[in-house]
């Protein structure tokens, strides 16, 4: 019974170190590509296609649920702008200029 037990424990927490190992390496290849864009300062940095939403409400304060909310419905703020912009097929450059108006 003692050794069920272990097994299962083993189990579950390989399990949680692959999801984490997972996540990190997944974080450390897209923000590798994009290293010399969040080394700039922040006044420097715009809103890109490449960013997820998340990033773009927590990086540049920008309330999204009030910008978005009329026109597009967000579920997942995990998307990249680029992604959005396809499946809401609208033109990315034009909803990003909307995104910087303050």
């Amino acid at each position: 019974m003692k050794k069920k037990i272990w097994i299962i424990l083993f189990i579950i927490l390989s399990v949680l170190f692959l999801y984490k190992s997972y996540n990190i390496i997944n974080k450390v290849i897209n923000y590798s590509n994009h290293n010399e864009y969040l080394k700039k300062p922040a006044d420097q940095q715009q809103i890109e296609d490449w960013m997820t939403l998340n990033y773009i409400k927590r990086r540049f304060n920008i309330d999204l649920q009030e910008k978005l909310w009329d026109k597009y419905y967000v579920w997942d703020m995990k998307i990249t702008l680029k992604d959005y912009c396809k499946k809401k097929k609208i033109n990315c450059n034009e909803f990003i200029l909307s995104l910087q108006k303050k």
